[in-house]
Parts: C-alpha cells; structure tokens; sequence
C-alpha cells in the first residue's frame, strides 16, 4: 500500500519477483471484467485490477492499440513508459512506438473502487506487424 501511494501505479509496470502473475481470460466480447481480477488493495478504498500481456513486435515502428473502459481510471505501460489516455471517455485508439523487434511489455492498471466494471486493449495491427506472446510471466 505504501509504495502505491509513494510511487503511483507506476510500480506495477516494473519488475519485481514478489509479483504472482495468473492468468485472467477475456470474455467473448474481448473486456475483462474487473471483478474477476484479483484485488490489490490500495490506500483507503482503492483497489486495483493489474493486467499484462506481451506483444511480439515483428520490427520496429509502431503499434496501433484501442483501449475501453472508464479511461480516468485506467494507466497503460509499455514496458516501464506510461503511455498517455485521455482523461475522459470510454474508448481511445493510441499509438505506442517500438524502438526494437520482439516482445513489448504491456501492463494496465485499472481502479476498481469508482466503477471501473471492465476493460479491454484490442490490437489494431494485423498480425504481419505485431501479435499478442502466449506467455504468463515473461519478463
């Protein structure tokens, strides 16, 4: 709890052993729900959904993504960068710029405790350019 409050939801894109990554599966319609990810109890209320997938970026460039879900609750990092949402709305397509082919670290970090009920990132690029890595706990 003290190093959320001390860092920001930065600490959760880092690398850390103590982390225990577990699979969470996407619904059909491709959203995660929120209370059906395990609860990272922040200060007072807060409580934190923390996701992270790996893209496998076949070259250099840029990564088209669309994110949903209540965006003022939600932080996306690319490895340990945060990539910037807007702070109102729904729904945003971003894009993510990949200095180097191979895996790309994607974490999420979403806020429950205001309604926050499900989110999703849906990759725009065809797989030719990126696809998501099958991998739990790839660092």
């Amino acid at each position: 709890r003290d190093d959320i409050g001390h860092y920001g939801r930065k600490i959760f894109a880092e690398s850390f052993d103590g982390y225990i990554w577990m699979p969470v599966y996407a619904t059909v319609s491709g959203g995660v729900p929120a209370n059906e990810t395990p609860d990272v109890v922040g200060r007072g209320k807060n409580r934190y959904a923390v996701t992270r997938t790996f893209l496998d970026a076949k070259k250099a460039g840029t990564i088209r993504l669309k994110v949903t879900g209540k965006l003022a609750d939600l932080d996306l990092f690319h490895g340990e960068n945060e990539i910037a949402l807007p702070e109102n709305g729904t729904e945003a397509t971003i894009e993510i710029p990949v200095k180097k082919a191979g895996p790309q670290k994607l974490t999420l970090v979403g806020l429950k405790s205001y309604g926050l009920d499900r989110y999703s990132v849906e990759l725009l690029d065809d797989a030719s350019v990126v696809d998501f890595v099958d991998l739990i706990d790839f660092k």
